[in-house]
Parts: C-alpha cells; structure tokens; sequence
C-alpha cells in the first residue's frame, strides 16, 4: 500500500504559470493525500485562481498570509501543517511529469531526501533534452546550494525538527546539509519535472541581489 504524500506549494504572483503547476500535480500516477497551499500576499490573481481549485478538490487546503514573509518562512509555515509520512515541495512555476512522485517514493527508502533529475529547456515540450543532474556529496554541497527543493520528497519527520530550519539560509540548502550528515540523500537520475526559469522567480531574484551587493562591494 502507498504511504500518504503531502504536496507543499507556497505561492506569489504567479498567475502566469501557476494552472500549468497545479494540473501536473493532480495528474500524477501517484496519489496526494493532500496538497498544500499558502499564498504570500500576491496580487495578480494568484489568490482567485488558488480558491476556484480549492473550491472544487477537497484534498486542497489554501491558506494566505496576512503580510509577506518571503519565500523561505512561507515554505516553513506550510510545511509544518503537513499531515502525510513524505512531503513533496512543489514550485508555483514548474511542471511535474506524471510518474514524478512514483519514482520518488520507491526510491527513498531510509533516506531523508530523495531528489531528482529535472530538465531546463528554454520551453516545455515532450522532447525537453537539457537535463540538470546534480552531485550531492558534502563537498559538493558545502559550497553550493545545487539541489534545488522543486526536486525533492522529504520525510516529515525530518523536516518537522526545528534543527533543521535555518531562517539565514535557503531551506532546501539547509535541508541537504543536514540530511548529508544523519539519514543521507538518494538521487532519482530520471528527469521527473521541467524547471521553469524566468527573472521574477525567487532563486533568480536571490542571485540578482546578490549580483547588485556583489557590485557595489566591488565598486
């Protein structure tokens, strides 16, 4: 029997992508127990769109916050509210292959984490071929957040501990950090999603700060 799988999506001001993202979801060979969403505050529709799936799939629990707290407090508030054994962290802007969780939950094992391979093509299509396999040794990760959370199922029980939360470093950088050093890390060598990239994303507005503060340090 398959163990329950909570999905985790925190969400802002994706409209554009966001319905793409959610019927991947609810497409997977896979079952989701539950798929939670916590909205940071958007104000493009994001909101509206979230509550007419909500309305109509009772597994959708939706919550939106009453101020912005950035991406990487979101993803901890919601995923302390996950009820499942494995947590899926999903971004608003990606696209999940069906068998994406299958894959997962039969190779985690004992792991902490298990991540996969993903695509990067420029544009989605059935013949996306630039796939990111990333390495996951402590070496590797020390000096890189490589891995990125889109990629991983993690076991509750791992995230719940407060230990692993860190509010000064991106989560899923601190998450690979400390599963590396306890219960380990398994990759999944398939691509299982196509990673949208764009400049309003949250990692791609990360690098553009640290790009500006790295030019006025050097200026």
């Amino acid at each position: 029997m398959q163990e329950g799988i909570s999905v985790v999506m925190c969400t802002y001001n994706g409209v554009a992508f966001l319905e793409q993202q959610l019927d991947s979801i609810l497409n997977q060979t896979a079952t989701v127990s539950e798929l939670i969403i916590q909205d940071d505050c958007s104000t493009d529709g994001t909101w509206e769109l979230i509550q007419r799936y909500a309305e109509r799939l009772p597994f959708i629990r939706a919550t939106r916050n009453s101020r912005n707290v950035g991406f990487n407090e979101n993803f901890r508030q919601a995923m302390m509210q996950a009820k499942e054994p494995y947590v899926a962290i999903a971004d608003q802007d990606d696209i999940w292959y069906p068998q994406k969780l299958e894959r997962q939950l039969q190779a985690i094992g004992t792991h902490d984490i298990c991540f996969s391979a993903y695509h990067r093509d420029a544009v989605f299509s059935e013949h996306c071929r630039q796939k990111v396999c990333p390495q996951f040794n402590a070496e590797r990760l020390l000096f890189s957040n490589c891995i990125p959370g889109h990629s991983m199922l993690v076991r509750r029980e791992f995230l719940h501990q407060p230990a692993h939360w860190n509010p000064h470093v991106c989560y899923d950088w601190w998450f690979l950090m400390c599963a590396v050093f306890e219960n380990g890390i398994v990759r999944v060598d398939e691509p299982l999603n196509w990673h949208r990239t764009h400049a309003a994303s949250a990692i791609a507005q990360i690098h553009a700060r640290y790009a500006t503060r790295h030019t006025k340090a050097t200026s």
